[in-house]
């Protein structure tokens, strides 16, 4: 992710790819305890931090990790910058992703009409919020 001008946030579509990682850990689920609810305790340890990457700009925006467990469980975890998409967004990317790796077809299929995320011109006001009138 790259700021231009005007504060405008862009994708450095530099074909780099997703970072993924691939880690091993000498624990089993079982050491985890009985249920996991967040905040995982072991959440800096499971989930790799890109060194120098604290920002938006300039860090990874996904990282998929498989952290493969002694007792042959693993877990997935994902890190995604969030100007790229809500958590609705990620979700249906994750879904998406799942339904590829079973060789499925997917549920939902991209659109890829970015015109529709445009501001028409000139606006046109279709819902009157009184709230904000002075």
């Amino acid at each position: 992710l790259r700021e231009r001008a005007g504060r405008k946030l862009v994708v450095d579509c530099n074909g780099e790819g997703v970072l993924f990682v691939e880690a091993h850990a000498d624990v089993t689920l079982d050491d985890f305890g009985e249920e996991l609810h967040p905040p995982f305790p072991c959440l800096e340890e499971l989930l790799f931090d890109v060194p120098g990457h604290g920002g938006i700009l300039h860090c990874p925006l996904l990282l998929i990790q498989v952290t493969m467990l002694k007792c042959g469980g693993l877990i997935l975890a994902w890190r995604f910058n969030h100007t790229m998409a809500d958590g609705t967004g990620m979700m249906q990317f994750m879904n998406a992703v799942a339904e590829m790796a079973r060789g499925g077809q997917l549920s939902v299929q991209p659109i890829w009409k970015r015109h529709l995320l445009c501001a028409r011109d000139p606006p046109r006001v279709t819902c009157v919020h009184h709230e904000h009138d002075n």
